[in-house]
C-alpha cells in the first residue's frame, strides 16, 4: 500500500502534538524533519534532533507513535508533483 504524503510541518505537528501529551516531554524539544533518500523500511524523512534534560524518557514514549509516523506517511522530494520537500 503506498504511504500518504505529508509535509515536513505536518509530521513535525503530529509529532508535537503527541509530545503535548506526556509529562516526561515537557521538557524535551524535537526539530524538524529533514528528507532522506529511502532507507530500508522505504521511510525518506527522519527528526533532526531531540534534545533536553531527559529527552530519552520522552523517546520511550513516542518513539512508538514515531514509527508508525514514518511506516505511514513520506514527504514529497524535490522535483516531484507533490512539491518541494
Amino acid at each position: 500500500m503506498p504511504r500518504a504524503i505529508k509535509t515536513p510541518d505536518e509530521l513535525r505537528e503530529f509529532i508535537l502534538t503527541e509530545v503535548a501529551k506526556h509529562t516526561n516531554c515537557k521538557d524535551s524539544y524535537f526539530g524538524g524533519i529533514y528528507w532522506h533518500e529511502p532507507d530500508r523500511t522505504e521511510c525518506n524523512w527522519q527528526i533532526s534532533a531531540a534534545e533536553g534534560n531527559d529527552w530519552s524518557k520522552c523517546i520511550e514514549h513516542i518513539m512508538p507513535f514515531i514509527k508508525t509516523l514514518r511506516y505511514d506517511y513520506i514527504i514529497p522530494t524535490i522535483g516531484s508533483r507533490e512539491g518541494p520537500r
